[in-house]
């Protein structure tokens, strides 16, 4: 028990006790409250998350002061909430109250109240209580008027209720404070017992080391007399010694000063060279950037003619249905014609054979129905010819107002597609500019280059780097799910998320050595956010990715990967990492998944490979398979003889040879570092 917290407590008492003419009665009752609460433990504090008081009590200034403490005031960080009653009765739930506080007015239901309360988790407060061996804590007024307390450690005790040394040295009973003596007391005499048992080894290993140096002593005597006589045989070499020396440090000055002649003028072609090849690789980018957009304009415009052709194939397939319908027609009237000539060929028969049979007015009479069925076949002809050009005409309408809604649906499309590909455009700028400046790199490592191609204007491969100290940087790439605007939505959420990592690992929440950790984090708070803990979420995605600490005054380099491996170059050799076979996310993973951290010393000469899956899943025109890990492997032993900064470019372009005709598979991301 600290002296200065009992002296502290006891003067903040004091000073409530004699300043009655800044605080008053009700307030100096309430500021006893609110240090019981704060020195006195409740068994079960940690089941609930506010402190509840009841107060039997209908003065007005009380019930303001303690409505007062509760808006002002919170103890152990959880907020007070205050009830008033004037009468007990079985409707008053006791048990949900931490502290029942009776005013002086009402002590006549002391007694009732500390034979009645049946929890054995309440502090009651009463005043002038005559039954002494209940009581837990009681408040009384002192000869010369001054509010004054006294408490029963025992009944506290009993109750689940522990109150600090300071408030029973304060108000306890003589045997409480008696006992509290006791402990001190014992405790002192233990430690005065320790320290004289300390006294005594010290005294004897005092009694050791002076006979050590005793014998030190004498050693040191022998050793002085040889150095005499060995400093007289030194001196004559020592003479010849100096003027090697001389001439040694004349020649290492003429060395120093070549040496510091030639890094200044290596150092000025360095940095001419870096300023030349910044250039140079600006100009690249230009170019490319330019090409990119020239083959995707071309892209765009040989789309747009295929769905005109598509359109046109349709168009013509209508025409040539509908000339088939009309030539049908067509044929039909033929066939009409040909029955009108055999009938008329008939009739004509039919009205010889009736003039040769029959007399005058039989030939009227012949000649009279075959006018009159010839008439009747012109009129059904005509019928027919009239219902034929009315189908026609209807469906020659049919097919412009076809015609003209595939015009409309074909501008619709080009708008829509216009207004999507000026919006793609837009989110592509978005996403660059949450993408790293490389600068950074240059502070930990001799040389860097990155390669970011998405495999649409957006995509799904995202990289970053923190700089978390003045010796600490973390370097970390991530392939999200899918490529595309999907992906790129979740590279917006992964940049958010690593973000609040920085804040964790500044805050101490997150070791910044441990890659792995921060995998754990992704992984908690990504299924967190997208509510994929129970399997049910319909948002299944995630990342694979790997992290990478490199300290580059220890020169120590730790990496965490998930489904994604780490190529470093190190004694002229290859070697990959191992890696966690768990992505990050999907509602299927484990969420309490732990990641495995290695680390290996960054030598020299130790260059860093990090790379999303896209550059050895990429399948090739020729062999028609996937370019694969091991032999990305093999490339990036093969070029180790290049330049660093042009390895960027031999790896680009022997992706596109690789490639050929096929189309590109996915995003491709691929970051280099040379300590």
């Amino acid at each position: 028990m600290s002296f200065k917290k009992i002296y502290s407590l006891f003067a903040t008492f004091t000073i409530y006790l004699f300043s009655n003419y800044n605080v008053n009665n009700e307030q100096l009752k309430t500021i006893y409250i609110y240090n019981f609460l704060k020195h006195i433990e409740w068994r079960d504090d940690k089941t609930f998350s506010v402190y509840s008081i009841l107060i039997i009590t209908d003065n007005i200034n009380l019930k303001t002061a303690f409505n007062t403490l509760a808006y002002k005031k919170q103890v152990h960080k959880k907020p007070i909430i205050v009830d008033y009653i004037t009468s007990i009765n079985d409707e008053v739930d006791l048990k949900k109250y931490q502290l029942i506080m009776i005013d002086e007015k009402f002590k006549n239901l002391n007694n009732q109240l500390l034979t009645k309360n049946g929890n054995k988790n309440t502090l009651v407060v009463t005043f002038n209580s005559e039954e002494k061996n209940l009581l837990m804590l009681n408040f009384y007024y002192s000869v010369d008027n001054r509010l004054l307390f006294e408490l029963n450690r025992a009944n506290l005790l009993n109750n689940g209720l522990v109150a600090s040394d300071e408030i029973i040295l304060l108000g306890g009973r003589e045997i409480d404070v008696a006992e509290i003596y006791k402990d001190l007391k014992n405790s002192l005499a233990n430690l005065e017992k320790s320290a004289n048992y300390m006294k005594l080894a010290i005294q004897a290993q005092q009694m050791e080391m002076d006979k050590q140096q005793l014998e030190v002593t004498k050693k040191l005597q022998e050793i002085n007399k040889l150095n005499i006589n060995l400093a007289k045989s030194k001196e004559e070499s020592i003479k010849q010694q100096q003027a090697i020396i001389d001439s040694k440090n004349t020649l290492s000055k003429l060395k120093e000063d070549f040496i510091k002649q030639q890094t200044i003028q290596q150092k000025e072609l360095e940095k001419q060279r870096n300023i030349l090849q910044a250039q140079l690789q600006t100009k690249i980018d230009e170019i490319k950037l330019k090409e990119s957009i020239l083959n995707k304009t071309i892209q765009e415009n040989e789309n747009e003619l295929e769905k005109s052709k598509i359109i046109l194939e349709e168009y013509k397939l209508e025409v040539e249905k509908t000339k088939t319908e009309v030539r049908n027609i067509l044929n039909s009237k033929e066939e009409y014609l040909k029955e009108i000539n055999k009938i008329e060929q008939t009739l004509k028969d039919k009205e010889v054979s009736l003039v040769v049979a029959n007399s005058t007015n039989a030939k009227l009479s012949g000649s009279l129905i075959i006018s009159v069925l010839f008439i009747i076949v012109a009129i059904l002809f005509v019928i027919k010819i009239t219902r034929s050009r009315k189908i026609i005409e209807k469906q020659t309408e049919e097919l412009r107002n076809k015609k003209n809604e595939l015009e409309f649906q074909k501008t619709e499309l080009e708008i829509k597609t216009t207004y999507l590909n000026q919006s793609i455009e837009y989110a592509s700028y978005i996403q660059q500019s949450i993408m790293p400046d490389i600068s950074i790199l240059s502070l930990f490592f001799n040389e860097s280059f990155v390669i970011w191609e998405p495999k649409d204007q957006v995509g799904g491969d995202i990289f970053f780097f923190e700089q978390i100290s003045h010796n600490e940087v973390l370097v970390m790439i991530a392939d999200c799910t899918s490529h595309g605007v999907p992906g790129a939505f979740i590279t917006i959420l992964v940049k958010a998320l690593e973000k609040q990592l920085v804040n964790e690992i500044k805050y101490g929440r997150i070791k910044a050595s441990s890659p792995a950790d921060m995998l754990g984090y992704f992984n908690r708070e990504l299924k967190h956010i997208l509510k994929q803990f129970d399997g049910s979420s319909k948002s299944n995605v995630g990342f694979d990715g790997g992290i990478l600490y490199f300290n580059s005054e220890f020169k120590v380099m730790t990496y965490s990967g998930a489904q994604t491996p780490l190529y470093y170059l190190n004694a002229d050799e290859i070697k990959i990492t191992k890696y966690d076979r768990q992505s990050v996310g999907y509602s299927t993973s484990n969420h309490s998944f732990k990641f495995t951290d290695h680390t290996f010393s960054a030598e020299f000469t130790t260059r860093v490979y990090l790379t999303t899956d896209g550059y050895y899943d990429q399948v090739g025109s020729h062999e028609k398979m996937m370019y694969g890990k091991k032999r990305l492997g093999r490339t990036l032993q093969k070029i180790q003889d290049i330049q660093f900064q042009e390895q960027k470019y031999f790896l680009k372009e022997h992706l596109k040879d690789y490639q050929g005709h096929e189309s590109r598979r996915d995003d491709v991301t691929l970051i280099g570092l040379k300590v």
